[in-house]
């Protein structure tokens, strides 16, 4: 069981998100410039820090390093969001023949034939090690030039989000129409992919984004 479900005052996508981050080094190079973050307000027994390179590529590197003396078993994830012009002409390439949870039909297990399309409300956790996946846009029969390359590292599942018009509309951060120009891809490691850290271990979860050419 993951650690962190136990407690029930924390919040529902976890305290790394709502905790306070503190720069404490940076640095420019040729290629970009590179912010290094810790998360300071943390009473867990996990040491967290954030790497992020912006450049030619947009690149995070998530370190867990479990401080305790005994193991921790954990999940997380990279929450991504992503535009779109229409969400209806988006698909996400890479996750062919992958099982999913499909959380909009209880947690039920799926699989996936073909790219990812959206014509619904969807929240799905992908389990298996996937490197590297593609959002593709179209506008009718032509793929457009604007389109991402995801790659990741020290992953072990992928989520996939999108609230839909129903449920766009009950949530305090979106406009109702909002779910049509965005889609949520998170570099995960979540479900029977979760984590565990022996005391002492180091884990790396790295996401590299960078503009795809059709």
């Amino acid at each position: 069981q993951n650690e962190f479900q136990k407690l029930p005052t924390q919040p529902a996508h976890g305290f790394a998100r709502t905790g306070t981050w503190g720069l404490y080094d940076y640095n420019s190079h040729e290629t970009g410039t590179t912010l290094r973050l810790k998360l300071l307000d943390t009473h867990c027994p996990l040491h967290l820090s954030l790497e992020i390179e912006v450049g030619v590529k947009l690149s995070l590197r998530l370190i867990t390093h479990n401080l305790s003396q005994k193991p921790i078993h954990f999940s997380q994830a990279l929450h991504s969001y992503f535009p779109t012009q229409n969400i209806s002409q988006t698909s996400i390439h890479g996750l062919a023949n992958c099982e999913y949870l499909d959380a909009i039909d209880g947690w039920k297990k799926q699989h996936q034939t073909g790219p990812v399309t959206f014509c619904e409300e969807t929240d799905r956790v992908y389990l298996g090690n996937v490197e590297s996946l593609k959002i593709m846009h179209r506008n009718g029969q032509r793929v457009e030039s604007q389109n991402t390359l995801i790659e990741s590292s020290g992953s072990a599942s992928c989520i996939v989000w999108n609230p839909w018009k129903e449920k766009s509309a009950r949530l305090s951060q979106f406009s109702p129409e909002a779910y049509q120009s965005m889609l949520c891809v998170e570099t995960a490691n979540a479900a029977s992919d979760s984590i565990k850290l022996i005391e002492g271990a180091t884990h790396t979860l790295s996401l590299s984004l960078s503009n795809l050419l059709s």
